[in-house]
């Protein structure tokens, strides 16, 4: 029997909760199909370094799509799952993603100022869709984004998420015709092994629920959006522009 995988790339954990880089390609969270996924293997993980007995606790707080890479948090308490879940309710968490969008497609918006989006969206199936505000299914949708860098004939993006619906990001980009790279079901031309896209979660602020102290964490960027690049780009370069007085 093969034995399953437990690399995982830990980003920041205590006996409060663990944040993990999370591969795109992996389910966040088991479901039908019995493919493996990042709780399992997570729990595996703790299973081997904790000593007693009992069931281990682990909660995810957030979801990220399969096919999305980037920070990921899960609790391990359930006290500590309710004071984080209540902060993403309470959208006190600010959740900050990377996506890399063709660059010929967005070519007249501003590399150095900010855009917003307000939109509507409803859900049919599994896909998402840009109704009218009348739509009987119609859920406000909002989310700012920057051109950061363009390379290599792409344009990198940072978005703060105002909401946090499924497949928010990916359909409101492609309705202004940026559809992110390899995302097929929202209209990208270029194919990525594994479905994978390129849209990473790059930056989670919140207050750790034990301590009441702010919490930063980041996650590098995937091999499938730098290989892309031209140009170099790294954490430090995306902090200096979140971290400019009232950008978030």
């Amino acid at each position: 029997m093969t034995e399953k995988n437990t690399n995982i790339h830990i980003l920041y954990e205590d006996s409060d909760l663990i944040a993990v880089n999370k591969q795109a390609g992996m389910l966040a969270q088991n479901d039908n199909t019995g493919r493996e996924s990042l709780s399992e293997n997570i729990i595996r993980r703790i299973g081997k370094n904790e000593d007693g007995t009992g069931e281990i606790y682990l909660g995810p707080v957030h979801r990220l799509d399969r096919p999305v890479s980037g920070v990921m948090i899960f609790a391990k308490t359930t006290i500590a799952a309710r004071r984080l879940s209540d902060q993403f309710k309470d959208r006190k968490m600010k959740k900050v993603y990377c996506a890399l969008v063709p660059s010929n497609l967005n070519s007249g918006n501003d590399i150095t100022g900010w855009n917003n989006l307000s939109q509507y969206l409803a859900r049919r199936r599994d896909k998402a869709y840009i109704v009218d505000a009348d739509h009987p299914k119609a859920e406000n949708v909002t989310l700012s984004y920057r051109v950061i860098l363009r390379s290599a004939g792409y344009s990198l993006l940072l978005i703060e998420l105002g909401t946090g619906k499924r497949h928010q990001i990916r359909v409101q980009l492609a309705s202004q015709g940026m559809p992110i790279t390899g995302d097929w079901t929202y209209g990208s031309k270029e194919k990525i092994d594994g479905g994978t896209i390129c849209l990473h979660s790059v930056y989670l602020r919140f207050t750790h629920p034990g301590l009441n102290t702010p919490m930063e964490i980041t996650a590098p960027f995937p091999q499938h959006i730098l290989e892309r690049l031209d140009k170099p780009i790294g954490i430090e370069d995306l902090l200096d522009i979140i971290h400019q007085p009232g950008t978030f």
